[in-house]
């Protein structure tokens, strides 16, 4: 009941914003700063999506429908793609509980928070493990995307992206594993 309910209210708020226009404002998402600690026979990089869960989103992620983020990370050595993997962050509020759940997959990690701006910052954050032998000399490309979703009791499909102006956010960076080394 709480979910049917639930859609018909953002359903009726995407409707809305996106006829009129005039309360949709859209996002400009872009990746922070990165950190990276690199070993000889792995990494782990740190980075943080930013700009990307304003305006509109609070009722998306609001809604019970499970909303995920996806990132593809891929490196690559001389031009040759060696390695390539795509992960989600998803989010599903439990109106009963007031609760935000949050699957961190990169991170094999699940959060519970009653906090939208925690549940936007875990979102947001990703910590990446790669565990395989590393080459001295690397580029690092990670990206991101929102998938076109399908409200419970309504027959429309709304695509996130509309919410980033259709704009995938990027980061790319070459690694030189001396720069790195203590």
């Amino acid at each position: 009941m709480f979910q049917a309910l639930a859609n018909r209210v953002v359903s009726g708020i995407i409707s809305l914003s996106m006829m009129l226009l005039s309360s949709y404002t859209g996002n400009n998402p872009s990746f922070d700063s990165f950190a990276i600690e690199v070993n000889p026979h792995d990494f782990v990089f740190e980075t943080k999506i930013v700009s990307a869960f304003d305006n509109d989103f609070e009722d998306f992620f609001r809604s019970s429908a499970i909303i995920d983020v996806f990132f593809t990370i891929t490196l690559e050595e001389n031009y040759d793609v060696f390695y390539t993997d795509t992960f989600r962050h998803s989010v599903k509020y439990d109106p009963l509980r007031r609760e935000f759940r949050i699957y961190l997959e990169e991170r094999e990690k699940e959060v519970f928070t009653d906090s939208y701006e925690e549940m936007v910052r875990e979102i947001s954050t990703i910590v990446y493990p790669y565990r395989e032998d590393v080459p001295q000399a690397f580029v690092l490309t990670i990206t991101s995307n929102l998938p076109t979703i399908r409200f419970e009791g309504i027959d429309k499909e709304f695509d996130l992206m509309m919410l980033w102006k259709f704009k995938q956010p990027s980061l790319k960076q070459t690694i030189f594993v001396k720069d790195y080394e203590a």
